[in-house]
C-alpha cells in the first residue's frame, strides 16, 4: 500500500473536521469518540479500497470469486477498488456538503 497525496489530503480533511467540531461545539468524550469513529469509515474506504469481503478467498482476474456459498450461487463480484475509494471521498466531502445545503 503506497501512501499517496490523495490519502494524505483525506487525513488532513478528516482531522480538520474533527478539530473544528472539538473547537466549535466542545462535545463530550462520547460524542468526540463517536465523531472519530464515523470519520474512520471514509478514511478506511480511501486508504484501503482493495480490502473487502474477499479475504481470504481467491479471486479471478475479473474480480469474481472462484467459490460460492450460501444462498448466492454462481459467480459474483466485489466492487472495483476505485469505486470503493470514490465512495470514501463521497462520504468525506459529498455528504457534508449535501447536509449543509439541506439544513441551511
Amino acid at each position: 500500500m503506497a501512501i499517496t497525496v490523495s490519502k494524505l489530503i483525506a487525513v488532513v480533511i478528516a482531522l480538520g473536521y474533527f478539530v473544528t467540531a472539538i473547537v466549535v461545539e466542545k462535545p463530550g468524550v462520547s460524542e468526540g469518540v463517536m465523531l472519530f469513529l464515523v470519520l474512520l469509515v471514509p478514511l478506511a474506504l480511501i486508504w484501503f479500497p482493495q480490502m473487502g469481503s474477499s479475504w481470504p478467498r481467491k479471486k479471478t482476474a475479473l474480480y469474481t470469486y472462484e467459490d460460492s456459498f450460501g444462498l448466492r450461487t454462481g459467480r459474483w463480484r466485489d466492487s472495483h477498488p476505485w469505486v470503493v475509494a470514490f465512495m470514501g471521498w463521497f462520504f468525506l466531502l459529498g455528504l457534508p456538503i449535501i447536509f449543509y445545503l439541506i439544513w441551511r
